[in-house]
């Protein structure tokens, strides 16, 4: 074994300790209410078939992670380390084949983008989407076009952004002549569209039922700059220096070699990918359409793109004839330093409980010991069916709030009432509950953590 793929496996095996560790002792996750629902939806699509077709759950990605959701939420943060230990393998591949020296340093900036390894300890759909993305790019890099294209067709089905990379592949393809491999950019919709026309009756499922498209959004808009000024929590730092240069690089090597193949795979694939991604999720959060909540972590879904592309302005710099001084080399040798404990610096590992979720904890705890847990209950945030191990699809054990509506409470029923969620989700203030015939049975209450002017509660109702 060379020297390059001793030191690629080193950092591969030291990225999996790491990341298995941080999935181990975490308690919480990150992405709140979103990561706890595509784990319930993946965890419990068989005993729901119809979860499995959900647009909001999306139909691949739950069926992906159905079979690592059956050990539990640690079940789907493993696969998720998974997917990500895969996109840098396919990197560093790639990295061999288009740069001379350094080659392994690929899995160090793929795995240490700060929004990407912070989305691996979750139940959210980012790190399979990555993985996607570079298997298609990797594809494409080994001459399996056709392959390549397949594979992308399939994107939008983990996440609905993944429309946004075909014409790139597309156009590459166009440029190439590889006119064969065009239609395999439709497989994944015309095979997403014959499952949706033969489970639920028509043909224009993938859009008509599309929560994005038919549902107005309510969460505002903001700046078009707004992802430019979270880069430091998404990007960091370093990786904005990097990527600058690697603009840098591209404009340079364009007019050097223009016709370079894997220059194009750089460009258009993934720093392309990286490009279009970032300004639709910018018109979006401007506009306030597409259900854009202007949340940094959407920026996970192309962290190897953002990785990669950081490592082309690396080694651009490495290519200049100032490396030659010992000086030039340790600011590079500490640029990387930096890099590699960007994630640990922005975000705090392994996750424990935030002070909201402690205070739900202890509504949970206080079930537990008073021998609530096994009645049904009502919720708004999917924490508590989570933790209570229910199935939050069987409304005989336990009921959403938002979708239950201003109905009648089942007789003998929990009420998790909470301060965060179930006023603006489910637009239920404590006075609309406490209207109904329910008992008080306990108050959890503390300073919230964003506003010590402000409280945060949990409440624990018995229906009559």
């Amino acid at each position: 074994m060379s020297k390059t793929n001793k030191l690629a496996t080193f950092f591969l095996l030291a990225y999996t300790i790491v990341l298995l560790l941080c999935a181990l002792l975490s308690e919480s996750t990150y992405g709140g209410g979103d990561s706890w629902m595509h784990y319930q939806m993946a965890r419990y699509a068989f005993k729901h078939p119809e979860l499995f077709l959900d647009q909001w759950g999306k139909p691949l990605y739950t069926t992906l992670a159905s079979l690592p959701s059956q050990f539990g939420f640690i079940g789907i943060k493993l696969f998720n380390i998974g997917c990500a230990i895969l996109s840098a393998y396919f990197a560093f591949r790639m990295a061999k084949n288009q740069f001379e020296k350094y080659q392994w340093l690929a899995v160090v900036f793929v795995l240490s983008v700060p929004i990407y390894f912070v989305t691996l300890f979750t139940g959210l759909t980012e790190s399979v989407f990555a993985l996607c993305i570079m298997t298609a790019v990797f594809l494409f890099h080994i001459y399996r076009v056709q392959w390549a294209c397949l594979v992308i067709s399939f994107l939008p089905f983990i996440r609905s952004e993944g429309f946004l990379f075909l014409p790139l592949f597309a156009i590459v393809c166009i440029y190439y002549r590889r006119w064969l491999a065009l239609p395999f950019l439709t497989i994944g919709f015309l095979v997403f569209t014959l499952i949706g026309y033969f489970f639920k009756g028509t043909w224009n499922w993938v859009f008509g039922t599309n929560v994005y498209l038919t549902k107005p959004t309510n969460y505002g808009h903001g700046p078009w700059y707004h992802f430019f000024e979270m880069h430091y929590a998404t990007f960091g730092w370093a990786y904005s220096i990097f990527l600058i240069v690697a603009i840098v690089a591209f404009l340079f090597r364009f007019k050097k070699d223009f016709r370079n193949r894997e220059l194009h795979i750089q460009v258009v694939l993934l720093f392309g990918g990286l490009v279009v991604y970032f300004t639709a999720h910018s018109y979006f959060w401007y506009k306030g359409i597409f259900g854009s909540a202007g949340l940094d972590r959407v920026m996970a879904g192309v962290g190897p793109c953002i990785g990669y592309s950081a490592f082309c302005g690396f080694q651009f710099i490495v290519q200049q004839k100032f490396m030659k001084y010992k000086m030039a080399k340790l600011i590079l040798v500490a640029a990387v330093i930096w890099l590699f404990i960007m994630p640990r610096y922005v975000y705090a590992f392994p996750f424990k409980y935030t002070g909201f979720e402690q205070l739900e904890m202890d509504a949970i705890e206080f079930l537990k010991a008073n021998k609530l847990e096994n009645y049904p209950i009502y919720y708004q945030d999917p924490f508590f069916p989570t933790k209570l191990n229910k199935d939050p699809f069987d409304e005989k054990i336990s009921l959403n709030l938002y979708q239950h509506g201003c109905k009648s409470y089942k007789p003998n029923s929990i009420i998790m009432w909470d301060s965060r969620l179930c006023p603006r989700e489910s637009m239920l203030p404590i006075s609309v509950v406490e209207m109904h015939e329910v008992e008080l049975l306990q108050r959890f209450a503390a300073p919230d953590e964003y506003n010590l002017n402000d409280t945060m509660e949990v409440r624990i109702y018995l229906t009559k």
